[in-house]
C-alpha cells in the first residue's frame, strides 16, 4: 500500500500472495485482494499482519503418513505433494523427543528400501528414518532415492555394510553417526554434500574414497573414524580432503594437491601464523575461524568463494591477499579481525 507523510487519505491496494508446502503435503495456495482507503500506516501494518497470521493458521496441517508391510516388514512413509513417496513418519518432529523410525526397531538382519509403495516412486528418506535400529546389519538401497535426511541410520551399531543409490545427492547430518560396526560405504558419483557428523564415530570404516563430485563437507562429518591420513605438515586428509590438523601443525601452511577443504577443518588452530590457501579451491565457513595468531592469509588464484565466517576473529590478522578469480565474500568471513586495517 501507500502512505503518504502529511496522512492524507489514501487509496491503497494490498495483495496478499501465500504459498507454502511442508513435507508431506501441500500447503494451499491463497490469493487475497481487498481495496481500502486507510489514512493510518499502523492500521496498515496490523491488517497485513492479521491477513498473514489467518493464512498462515490454514497452512498449518498435519501430513498423512500411510504404512505398508512388505515381506514381514511394515513401513512408515508419507506421500509428497509431487506423488512421491519418503520413506519416515512425517508426523515427528525431531525438536521434541527422539526420532520415530520407519520399521520397528527390532527388525533385524539384511533390509532392502522399497523403490515404490502405493504404486509411487519411493525418492527420499526422511531424517531419523532408521534411527536406533540397533539390529540391522545391512541396508540396500534402491536407485532412484535422491536425497537422505539427518540421522537417517544413527544408532544402527550393528550395521556393517550399506549400499546407496546412484542419483543420491547428498547425505544428510549424522546421517551414519555411532554406526559402530559400518566396515563398507560407498558414496556414489552425485552427491554434492556431506552432512555434519555424517559418519561421526564410525571406528570400523576403514576407508573412504570421495566422489569428485562433491564441493562440500560439513563439520566433523568423519569425526572419530579410524581411516585419516596425514601430510607432512600435519593436516589431517581424506582422500585429498583437508578435514583438520594435527598437534604438529606447521606454523606457515602452503596448502597444496588438495581437493577439498571441510567446513571448520582449522577452526581454532593457535599455531597458524600464515596460510597460502590452494589453488581453485573454495574456501568454506568457519575454515580458519578464530585461528589466534594467524597473522598472514594468502588466496590463491582460481578461487572464487570465501565462506561465511571463514577467518572471522582472527585477532592477529594483518594482512589478506585476495586474487583476481574471488566472487564470493561470505557474510561476516573476516569478522572480528582487530589488527586488520
Amino acid at each position: 500500500g501507500t502512505f503518504n507523510e502529511n496522512n492524507t487519505w489514501q487509496e491503497a491496494t494490498c495483495a496478499l500472495l501465500y504459498s507454502c508446502s511442508l513435507k508431506g503435503f501441500l500447503r494451499p495456495r491463497m490469493e487475497y485482494e481487498e481495496r481500502f482507503i486507510m489514512k493510518d500506516e499502523n492500521m496498515i501494518k496490523k491488517i497485513i499482519m492479521m491477513m498473514s497470521a489467518a493464512v498462515a493458521m490454514l497452512c498449518v496441517q498435519a501430513a498423512t503418513t500411510y504404512t505398508e508391510t512388505i515381506d514381514g516388514i511394515k513401513w512408515t512413509y508419507t506421500i509428497l505433494p509431487n506423488n512421491e513417496v519418503e520413506i519416515g513418519n512425517s508426523e515427528h518432529d525431531p525438536q521434541n523427543g527422539p526420532y520415530t523410525s520407519s520399521i520397528s526397531k527390532h527388525t533385524s538382519g539384511t533390509i532392502t528400501v522399497p523403490s515404490r509403495l502405493r504404486g509411487l516412486p519411493v525418492t527420499s528418506i526422511g531424517s531419523g528414518a532408521f534411527y536406533d535400529c540397533k539390529n540391522l546389519s545391512f541396508v540396500n538401497i534402491p536407485d532412484g532415492i535422491v536425497s537422505m535426511g539427518g540421522a537417517v541410520f544413527e544408532g544402527c551399531r550393528s550395521l556393517k555394510e550399506i549400499r546407496l543409490p546412484k542419483g543420491l545427492k547428498n547425505i544428510g547430518p549424522n546421517a551414519f553417526s555411532y554406526c559402530d560396526l559400518l566396515e563398507r560405504i560407498e558414496i556414489p558419483e552425485g552427491v554434492k554434500n556431506i552432512g555434519a557428523g555424517a559418519f561421526y564415530n564410525c571406528k570400523s570404516l576403514l576407508n573412504m574414497k570421495i566422489p569428485n563430485s562433491v564441493t562440500s563437507i560439513d563439520y566433523n562429518a568423519f569425526y572419530g573414524c579410524n581411516f585419516y591420513e596425514y601430510n607432512n605438515q600435519g593436516v589431517v586428509l581424506v582422500d585429498g580432503w583437508a578435514i583438520g590438523y594435527t598437534s604438529w601443525v606447521h606454523k606457515e601452511l602452503e596448502l597444496v594437491d588438495l581437493r577439498g577443504i571441510a567446513d571448520s577443518a582449522f577452526e581454532l588452530c593457535d599455531t597458524l601464523r600464515k596460510v597460502v590457501t590452494p589453488k581453485d579451491i573454495a574456501i568454506p565457513g568457519n575454515a580458519f575461524h578464530k585461528c589466534q595468531n594467524l597473522n598472514t592469509v594468502i588466496i590463491s588464484e582460481g578461487t572464487t568463494v570465501v565462506g561465511g565466517n571463514a577467518f572471522s576473529s582472527c585477532h592477529s590478522l594483518i594482512h589478506v591477499s585476495l586474487p583476481d578469480s574471488l566472487q564470493v565474500i561470505g557474510s561476516e568471513s573476516f569478522y572480528g579481525c582487530i589488527s586488520l586495517t
